[in-house]
């Protein structure tokens, strides 16, 4: 699953926010990078109940977890914003999230914009 997927790390960032001189593009890049990854990998990453049971699946979402926590952290300086922002805004790219529109049917762009619109509105309410 993971060759085929190709998930993001953490050594990427720098290939992610190259020349992203603003938090907004710096969170549209990281939101386009993420569901890339879930785009490629849905058919994997739709799990259920029981196999989120498994070891190896909680391990893998805790993985996750902490990149997304993680490339959030980076896309958001030099801000720096509380723990509960970042993990606020790292939520709302989870892999559940992605999915929970999907199965509404909506595609992939306008679950992107839908996102992406959410994270600027938080760090701008945030700078409050």
């Amino acid at each position: 699953m993971y060759a085929i997927t190709q998930p993001p790390s953490l050594e990427d960032a720098k290939t992610i926010f190259s020349e992203s001189t603003t938090v907004e593009d710096r969170l549209r890049r990281l939101t386009k990078t993420l569901f890339d990854f879930y785009e490629r990998g849905e058919a994997y990453l739709d799990t259920d109940h029981q196999e989120r049971k498994l070891d190896s699946v909680k391990e893998w979402e805790e993985y996750l977890k902490t990149v997304i926590e993680e490339l959030t952290r980076i896309a958001l300086q030099p801000a720096r914003p509380d723990q509960q922002l970042t993990e606020i805004m790292a939520a709302l790219l989870d892999v559940q999230i992605f999915l929970s529109f999907r199965r509404r049917n909506m595609s992939r762009m306008q679950i992107e914009t839908i996102i992406n619109r959410l994270l600027v509105c938080l760090i701008n309410d945030s700078s409050h």
